[in-house]
C-alpha cells in the first residue's frame, strides 16, 4: 500500500516525523512537508518542499510549494493520502478533493478540532465540509471524539481515536538530575487558553516558607497575535520575581533537554484543550504533572495517576497541589514516574499507533 503523508510542520513539530518512522514498516511511505525540513536517512522517502513561512517569505514560495502538493496529491501513485496540517486549508483541499476523484482515499489528523482562538462562520463551514468529505478522521483522544461528533454529527463512522505518541528523539535525552528546591516546568507556546494568569495567581498565594523551596519556570513563545496578554507586568505586579521566571520566547530543540531535565514536575493549568504536545513532552522525559481536571487531562493522565488533579481556573487548588507535591515522597513519586512509563510502552506508543493506522488504511 502507497501511502502519501502531508505535513507542513515539520521541523517545528516532529509528530509526523516520529509516526512515518514506525509507520514505513508497514506501508510504502512518502512525506511531503516543510522545504526547512532537513531529513537525515530514513526508511520512507522525503519530498520537503511546502512553504510554511508565506508572510516571511511571499505568497510566490508558497505558490511553489502549493503547485508540488498539487502534483502529488493528484498525480501521485498513492493508495492513501493522509493530512497532518494544513496552512492556508481553502487552498490545500481542493488538491486533496481532486485526488478523492481519482480514487485516494482521505484521512485526516484533527490536532485540533477547531482553532483555539476559534473560527468564524466561514472557516466552520469550511470544516464541516472537509470532515464530512473525509473517508476517516483521527483525533487523540475520547474527548476530542466527542467533540467533533457534537460539531458534525454525521461522521460518528468515520472518526477513530489513535493516542498522540511520546517524543523518542527528545526521550534519548533524559536524565534525573538532583535539584536544590523542586522545579515547577510550564512549557510550550504560551497562549491564552493554557492559563498562564491562573498559575501566577497560584504562584502569588504561596506561603513564604513554601516559595523558600521551589522555582517556577515558564517558557515559550508568544505572539502577541495570539496572546498579548501582559504576563510580565502580571508577574511584577504579584511580586513574583524571586521564585518565578518567564522566558516567553521560542526555545531552541538543542535546549529543551535542559528545561525538562532540570524540572521536578510539569505544570498544566489549561483552561481547555483537545490534547497536549507538552503533555507528551513531560512524559518523554518521565516527568510527574499537576494538570487541571480538564477532560482530555483526565484522559490522558489516566485519572492523575502520572501527577496530580485540580480544579481547573482555581488557583488556590493549583497552590494547594503544588504544595502538596512539595510533600509527596520518593514512593510516591516513583509511582507517578511507573505509570507514566505504562503509558509511554502501550498506549502512547508510535509502534501501537502504526500498526493501528496500517489497518485502518487497509480497511478503507
Amino acid at each position: 500500500m502507497k501511502v502519501l503523508m502531508v505535513d507542513h510542520w515539520l521541523p517545528s513539530q516532529t509528530y509526523a516525523l516520529e509516526l512515518s518512522r514506525k509507520l514505513a514498516e508497514h506501508v510504502e511511505l512518502t512525506l511531503l512537508t516543510n522545504l526547512y525540513f532537513e531529513p537525515e536517512r530514513e526508511s520512507f522517502q522525503t519530498l520537503a518542499v511546502l512553504e510554511s513561512k508565506v508572510k516571511e517569505k511571499g505568497m510566490a514560495s508558497y505558490l511553489r510549494g502549493l503547485a508540488r502538493l498539487y502534483r502529488e496529491a493528484v498525480l501521485g501513485n498513492y493508495d492513501v493520502i493522509h493530512i497532518q496540517t494544513f496552512k492556508q486549508p481553502r487552498f490545500e483541499i481542493p488538491a486533496f478533493q481532486l485526488a478523492q476523484k481519482r480514487g485516494k482515499k482521505l484521512v485526516y489528523t484533527a490536532h485540533n478540532i477547531l482553532p483555539h482562538e476559534g473560527a468564524d462562520q466561514k472557516e466552520a463551514e469550511l470544516l464541516k465540509s472537509w470532515y464530512r468529505r473525509c473517508d476517516a478522521i483521527l483525533v487523540h483522544n475520547e474527548h476530542s471524539r466527542n467533540v467533533l461528533l457534537g460539531f458534525e454529527p454525521s461522521i460518528k463512522e468515520k472518526v477513530f481515536v489513535m493516542p498522540h505518541g511520546t517524543y523518542n528523539d527528545f526521550a534519548a535525552f533524559a536524565q534525573e538530575k538532583p535539584h536544590e528546591k523542586t522545579v515547577f516546568l510550564q512549557f510550550g507556546m504560551i497562549r491564552k487558553y493554557k492559563g498562564i494568569d491562573t498559575l501566577l495567581k497560584a504562584a502569588s498565594l504561596l506561603p513564604e516558607e513554601a516559595r523558600e523551596k521551589l522555582s517556577i519556570v515558564i517558557a515559550g513563545n508568544q505572539r502577541k497575535e495570539l496572546d498579548d496578554t501582559d504576563y510580565r507586568g502580571m508577574l511584577e505586579g504579584y511580586g513574583l520575581g524571586d521564585f518565578v521566571s518567564l522566558i516567553p520566547e521560542r526555545i531552541p530543540d538543542e535546549q529543551v533537554p535542559e528545561f525538562f531535565n532540570g524540572s521536578d514536575c510539569c505544570l498544566f493549568p489549561y483552561k481547555e484543550i483537545y490534547g497536549s504536545g507538552a503533555l507528551l513532552m513531560a512524559y518523554s522525559f518521565r516527568k510527574p504533572v499537576i494538570a487541571s481536571d480538564i477532560p482530555t487531562f483526565r484522559e490522558e493522565t489516566d485519572g492523575g495517576k502520572t501527577g496530580l488533579l485540580f480544579q481547573h481556573e482555581d488557583a488556590e487548588a493549583l497552590k494547594d497541589a503544588m504544595l502538596r507535591f512539595l510533600e509527596l515522597g520518593e514512593a510516591e513519586k516513583s509511582a507517578m514516574r511507573e505509570s507514566i512509563r505504562d503509558l509511554c510502552e502501550n498506549k502512547f506508543s508510535w509502534a501501537v499507533s502504526a500498526r493501528t493506522l496500517a489497518n485502518l488504511y487497509a480497511s478503507l
